[in-house]
């Protein structure tokens, strides 16, 4: 688990890494923008019959024009930039964790698969088991479709069995497929920090001219991201 942990804080700090250097760009493009906006309202009040006021005018208008028809697609492709490296960040993850997994994993026990076949399973009976194989990814995979499979043979005022076997199915995860949900709930973090929805849609029409503080990250992403590598396994 040590292993997995440090590959998950390589891969979790890789990405705030990238997501504030992309906020820093951003606010780069916002902050040009703004000036570009305060210089053209700065001129409004030169005379138009000064020709050397006029032009300046002219020239801050043409300015703060030319920044606002090209803002929004600077600045979605700096999260475009982001989302990428993110993927690949994930990518690299995914590999790391699933080598790991193959040098823990154990055989399919088959007196538990015949169990989990047997129909007489309870939702306490499949969360003992998810329990006794939580180091084995191939037989929590098993225990999650068995517990479906139970769940669609239930009644529906069966509801207390109901809510433990969707417990199973949500919790019987293997430590690569916990530390893979945390990584991607960093990612909408993320998301919903640059002002965008899990779609990468903006939330506002002009939600593009601006970024939640730097505190609101840390705040945020306090426990996913961490620095910290621990001992590595023997």
């Amino acid at each position: 688990m040590i292993e997995m942990v440090n590959s998950y804080n390589r891969a979790a700090t890789r990405l705030d890494a990238a997501m504030k250097a992309a906020r820093k760009e951003h606010m780069e493009i916002v902050k040009k923008f703004e000036a570009a906006k305060r210089d053209m309202l700065a001129t409004e009040r030169y005379p138009d019959w000064d020709f050397s006021a006029r032009a300046k005018k002219e020239a801050a208008k043409a300015a703060f024009l030319a920044e606002k028809s090209g803002i929004r697609g600077r600045v979605e492709k700096v999260w475009e930039t982001f989302d990428s490296t993110v993927r690949r960040v994930r990518e690299e993850l995914v590999a790391e964790l699933d080598k790991i997994d193959i040098r823990r994993a154990a055989g399919v026990d088959a007196a538990a698969v015949t169990l989990l076949n047997s129909g007489t399973m309870r939702g306490k009976d499949f969360q003992q088991m998810a329990t006794d194989f939580s180091e084995n990814p191939a037989m929590l995979g098993l225990v999650r479709q068995a517990a479906q499979k139970a769940i669609e043979g239930l009644g529906e005022e069966q509801y207390q069995e109901r809510h433990e076997l969707l417990a199973v199915i949500e919790n019987a995860r293997t430590d690569a497929e916990k530390l893979i949900a945390s990584f991607d709930n960093l990612n909408s973090i993320a998301k919903q920090f640059s002002g965008r929805r899990e779609n990468g849609d903006w939330n506002s029409s002009d939600g593009y001219l601006s970024s939640n503080s730097l505190e609101f990250w840390e705040e945020a992403t306090a426990g996913l991201v961490s620095t910290e590598s621990k001992e590595s396994e023997e």
